[in-house]
């Protein structure tokens, strides 16, 4: 069994074998197989009789082994990552090339990574493979790509609250709206601080409102986002 470079398929080209015994006329020869597809060396081939009339035959057939190699892809085009929002991954968005040589239906792609996920200007991006099929193939990758991850936009909104005059004032709550925490972020996490409200003044018809107070942004986690807007709730 010859090895060869990977195909998507489980053929082993045969040589060195001659069928003795067959009728002339009849239709029949001899073809190996790989257990799998996959890239691997001394992978196990195993020879059986094809045709159209290898029904009628019987044989002993000896075992072999060979290599299948990954196959080599070319890049068509220049890369350019794009610059994003933050969405707490690494991933950036990739065009301007594509992936030349891989097999029909094979899962393969080329995809781009930032170093981390956090908030940054010309963040160096890493080129990859990504899909199933990755281990199959190879590729030299260009480098020196470079993207931005820009803070990601929240609107926080005071929950409007009531209570009794003169009695205690009740926990001051707010959502999160706008783009929205993301990943394992959240408010406990990108938030330090309080609302506030000031219920000794007089205002008109029994209401005060519900400022931000000292609610600010986190140094950590709460760098990677940016507060649009804040809306006053009513107490």
């Amino acid at each position: 069994a010859a090895s060869r470079v990977y195909d998507g398929t489980l053929t082993a080209s045969v040589s060195g074998i001659i069928l003795s015994g067959a009728l002339a006329t009849d239709n029949i020869g001899v073809t190996g197989l790989f257990a799998d597809k996959n890239v691997g060396n001394s992978k196990a081939v195993t020879f059986a009789l094809t045709g159209t009339n290898a029904g009628n035959y019987s044989i002993s057939l000896p075992g072999s082994v060979a290599n299948i190699i990954a196959r080599a892809l070319t890049l068509s085009g220049t890369p350019v990552a794009a610059s994003r929002m933050y969405d707490s991954t690494r991933i950036a968005a990739i065009s301007g090339a594509s992936l030349v040589g891989a097999v029909s239906g094979d899962s393969i792609a080329l995809s781009g990574l930032f170093a981390d996920p956090n908030v940054g200007t010309a963040k160096p991006v890493t080129l990859a493979l990504t899909g199933t099929d990755t281990g199959t193939y190879s590729i030299s990758l260009p480098t020196g790509l470079i993207a931005n991850i820009t803070a990601r936009t929240l609107v926080v909104t005071a929950n409007n609250q009531v209570m009794n005059f003169g009695g205690p004032i009740p926990s001051l709550t707010y959502t999160v709206g706008g783009a929205g925490l993301v990943g394992t972020d959240s408010q406990s996490t990108v938030f330090t601080g309080l609302l506030a409200v000031n219920t000794t003044g007089a205002y008109p018809g029994f209401t005060a409102p519900i400022t931000q107070g000292t609610l600010v942004l986190t140094v950590g986690p709460g760098g990677n986002y940016t507060i649009s807007s804040f809306v006053e709730g009513t107490m």
